[in-house]
């Protein structure tokens, strides 16, 4: 719609829609272009500026290497293959259950990022 292309567009309507009228593939035209112009309307609003603003762009960048730094620490990798790996060991108690150990870390893990959020908040 935006280069001219309308006559096109509207012989595309016709071919996929064959027994609907001239009037209505028209209306279908100008809900088309309607749309397009609102979608060209927010992407220009809500775009990459957005983005680039200071107040949004630092809570991204701060996002992003958190879980960079999770991806590396060595974190994710128990977590995935904790069962995996703690059931070649006795880290069940011998009770036969290869999902306490991970538990009992997952379990660690959390009560340790709480007291760290909440020590960090005034």
């Amino acid at each position: 719609m935006e280069r001219g292309l309308t006559q096109r567009a509207k012989l595309a309507l016709t071919w996929f829609q064959p027994s609907v009228p001239d009037h209505e593939i028209g209306r279908q035209l100008d809900e088309v272009a309607q749309c397009y112009a609102e979608d060209k309307e927010m992407a220009e609003a809500y775009g990459w500026r957005i983005i680039q603003k200071r107040a949004v762009f630092k809570p991204i960048l701060i996002g992003c290497m958190l879980m960079v730094f999770h991806q590396f620490s060595g974190n994710y990798p128990i977590q995935a293959y904790g069962v995996d790996v703690l059931s070649g060991t006795d880290s069940d108690g011998g009770e036969g259950n290869p999902y306490l150990g991970i538990i009992i870390i997952n379990t660690a893990q959390f009560v340790r990022t709480r007291g760290a959020l909440s020590a960090g908040v005034d």
